[in-house]
């Protein structure tokens, strides 16, 4: 049947159909003669029996609006642009198509998937389709960095010190500690190198601890060290220290990366709908998705297991709900990510104690690779003359059940030939947490660096807790040591913690019952009350080895910026010999140029001392040209300039940090490396005749980098008077006329008003060629600018002559 439509497009329609009807046959007749199009038979045949019609039509795609498109209607069925359909959201659309006027047509009608229904009364065409045909909505929920991030790569370096002062009475004797550390960044290079001193009355004696050059790739996540660095294989080896050469993937140089398994969800929409994310019960986004196909990606962005829902409301108000879980850990590796060490040099000894006592030359590094999300599989080795050891690991994530991990080696020391095998469970769920472990040496089983006292047979531990929110949290755990020399010990504990007083202070107790070389079992209880976010007491007991104590702390926390932190302590130990009582006040004060601290400890009866110390720490940094003086760098720093604004307070990540100083600079020492940190400055402080294009920064530095964080100001400087043209030696106001000032090559307008007044901004100190110029007249004058020291500057009355003519009127400009 023909489609009808209303009156409001019957005039149009009418008009267009004679017109549209012969353009179509003439352009598919000539399209075929030239070979280029094929007439489709349909089309042809719907010609020879009825008019095309144009209409204009408001379209919806799966209950969603899309807005209106021109349609070409043909007894009934509907031929649309295919750049229209891809613009409704039909991006996988196939169907007979027409080429007209070098567009191409589409038989909507002819599309799979597709059903179409039109109303005449809304002139409207609604259209059905297939999940398939629609694009799939990608929705990445990782709360990764900003948008507008810094990365800083101008060449810093920074130089920290501690010197202190250390003695008391009860044989403590008097010294001198010092430490100081220098880094020096070109690019993507550090040099870091640090040093101990510590002085007595008779000795002195001062140690190098490490001394580096670190080169970190951002855009590889590599880091290669020369110098001293420390080593960890794995779970079968040791820590120790080296000095030479290491190359190794480090996902901390993008905390941002997404290195470990997350949970994602793909599913079809048939209309747009409302989707809400519950993860463990809690609401935590709701979405606007359209139809078709949707992939949520990186939903669950913490480790552990995770129940996760979707409720899903359609177009219609039907809801659909979607449960699963799933389970994630650091541990394992994303599908096709590498993760590697690889470390030569000699081994540190003595380190801390001497500077330079390096051992033989040895080997050690792991290489991890995640075969799938759920099976990431690794091996370790390390080694010297004369002595191996090296195995494969492997981490499975077990469903959401928790994750397995199981490691063997194998050791050569000499003639002796050892191994050892490891298997690890752990599970982290919202209420339920438990750990198993299980390790087996042989006997001649040999590791690079050996820093046991005890032999290791095997162990064996397991532990299981739950945790609600009003119950509070308890756990049990039970280990066994079987040594082949050195002391066998079991371990049974039982701890409970809970939060009380709307969550302002909080009580544990743990009971360990030890047997070893003696059966005893000991106890730690405490509590702790927080007033507000400055203040807070902590009490705890313990009995420990026979022996009773109870200590009482109050303290004020310590501010990350600038202020005091303080803890006064009181405590009391009982013991066979009697009981002794002790007082320990002890305080930090982080100033503008560096950070006091001190330390008291008085006490009476047996075992009790007396002593005291006093230190003080500072930096000083250079970055970007700029030399500042502060607090120690602890990580990496910044160089916050505030135009030469004073007393501007300065936030990094909304903490006060500090206020600039004379120079308008303020040292930051505390920025974090490879974070983004936010750092901002309160306007508030800032003097109304100047203003900032922005107050926010966000900076990314490098490593124990220094960054150059720069406010410009703009001043606020603004000039008024009055102009008048001399004509005949006398003054008439230059009214509405435009003014040109020349500032450095550039033009300046403004306009005057009534009776010649003028106002102008931003001009510094110095005399501007000037040009008048309005109905005809032109005039030019000197423009003189003082050093005006505030924001609104009357410069009184300027004048401007202006040459005669043999009548005595004006000079007009030709």
């Amino acid at each position: 049947m023909m489609s009808r439509v209303d009156g409001r497009a019957a005039g149009a329609r009418s008009l267009l159909a004679g017109r549209v009807a012969a353009f179509c046959v003439a352009l598919a007749l000539a399209s075929f003669a030239q070979g280029a199009v094929a007439p489709d038979s349909t089309l042809l045949a719907a010609l020879g029996s009825s008019a095309p019609e144009v209409i204009v039509v408001q379209v919806t795609l799966n209950g969603e609006r899309k807005g209106e498109f021109f349609v070409t209607v043909v007894n009934g069925a509907f031929l649309a642009r295919s750049k229209d359909l891809k613009a409704i959201g039909l991006v996988a659309a196939q169907g007979r198509t027409w080429v007209s006027g070098g567009d191409e047509h589409v038989w909507v009608n002819s599309i799979p998937g597709i059903d179409a229904t039109f109303d005449e009364a809304r002139l409207s065409l609604d259209l059905t389709a297939d999940a398939k045909l629609l694009p799939v909505t990608t929705v990445d929920l990782w709360s990764g960095r900003n948008e507008n991030v810094v990365y800083p790569d101008n060449a810093s370096a920074f130089f920290n010190y501690d010197i202190g002062y250390a003695g008391g009475g009860s044989g403590f004797a008097d010294r001198v500690l010092a430490a100081t550390q220098i880094g020096v960044r070109s690019g993507d290079y550090l040099f870091l190198s640090d040093s101990t001193c510590n002085t007595g009355l008779t000795d002195h004696h001062c140690v190098r601890l490490t001394t580096s050059l670190i080169n970190d790739r951002r855009d590889t996540l590599v880091r290669t060290i020369i110098g001293d660095f420390g080593v960890a294989t794995g779970s079968l080896g040791t820590a120790f220290g080296m000095g030479g050469l290491s190359y190794s993937k480090l996902y901390d140089i993008d905390p941002y990366f997404i290195r470990f398994p997350q949970q994602s969800l793909t599913g079809q929409l048939r209309t747009a709908s409302e989707v809400d994310l519950y993860i463990d019960g809690q609401r935590v986004r709701t979405m606007r998705l359209p139809a078709g196909d949707f992939d949520l990606r990186n939903i669950t962005q913490v480790t552990g297991y995770r129940s996760v829902d979707l409720v899903i409301r359609d177009a219609f108000g039907r809801e659909q709900r979607i449960a699963t879980s799933f389970y994630s850990s650091e541990r394992s590796l994303k599908q096709g990510l590498h993760e590697y060490s690889y470390n030569i040099g000699a081994l540190r000894e003595n380190f801390g104690v001497e500077s330079n006592d390096y051992g033989p030359l040895a080997f050690a590094g792991f290489h991890r690779y995640g075969v799938t999300d759920s099976l990431t599989l690794g091996v370790r080795a390390e080694g010297k003359s004369g002595l191996f050891n090296a195995g494969p690991s492997a981490t499975i994530v077990l469903g959401s059940a928790g994750i397995l991990n199981i490691a063997g080696a194998v050791s050569g020391d000499g003639d002796r030939t050892g191994s050892a095998g490891l298997l690890s469970y752990s599970y982290l769920g919202e209420h339920l947490n438990a750990g198993l472990l299980a390790r087996k040496d042989s006997a001649n089983y040999t590791a690079l660096v050996d820093t046991t006292l005890d032999r290791r047979n095997y162990e064996l531990a397991a532990t299981v807790g739950y945790t609600a929110p009003v119950f509070g949290a308890i756990s049990a755990g039970y280990s066994t040591f079987k040594a082949y020399q050195g002391q066998d010990r079991k371990l049974a504990s039982l701890s409970y913690s809970r939060s009380v007083l709307d969550g302002r202070g909080s009580v544990f107790v743990t009971v360990v019952n030890e047997r070893a070389n003696e059966r005893q079992t000991n106890v730690f209880a405490g509590f702790s009350y927080n007033f507000d976010a400055n203040y807070s007491v902590l009490g705890s007991y313990q009995r420990l080895h026979g022996e009773n104590s109870e200590s009482l702390q109050f303290q004020k926390a310590q501010p990350v910026g600038e202020g005091i932190g303080y803890v006064v302590g009181v405590s009391q130990q009982s013991s066979p010999e009697g009981t002794s009582r002790q007082i320990a006040p002890s305080f930090q004060y982080n100033g503008r140029w560096g950070i006091v601290r001190g330390s008291a400890q008085h006490g009476d009866g047996p075992g009790a001392t007396s002593n005291y110390a006093l230190s003080v720490a500072g930096g000083i940094a250079w970055a970007g040209g700029m030399v500042a003086a502060g607090r120690p760098v602890t990580d990496s720093f910044g160089v916050v300039k505030v135009d030469e604004l004073e007393g501007v307070r300065v936030l990094v990540n909304n903490e006060e940090i500090g206020r600039t100083g004379a120079n308008g600079r303020l040292f930051v020492p505390s920025l974090s490396s490879f974070i983004d940190n936010q750092i901002s400055i309160d306007v508030a402080d800032v003097p109304l005749d100047y203003s900032f294009p922005e107050s926010v920064r966000v900076v990314s530095p490098t490593y124990r980098a220094g960054a150059v964080v720069n406010f410009h100001a703009k001043r606020l400087q603004a000039f008024t008077g009055t102009l008048v043209i001399m004509v005949n030696g006398k003054a008439r106001p230059a009214e509405f006329f435009n003014v040109i000032v020349d500032v450095d090559g550039r033009p300046v307008t403004f306009v005057t008003g009534r009776g010649g007044e003028f106002y102008v901004e931003d001009l510094k100190a110095g005399r501007y060629k000037s040009q008048l110029a309005g109905n005809g007249t032109r005039c030019r004058f000197d423009l003189v600018v003082p050093d005006a020291k505030v924001p609104m500057t009357d410069l009184g009355e300027l004048g401007c002559a202006l040459p005669k003519d043999p009548e005595g009127e004006p000079a007009r400009p030709q």
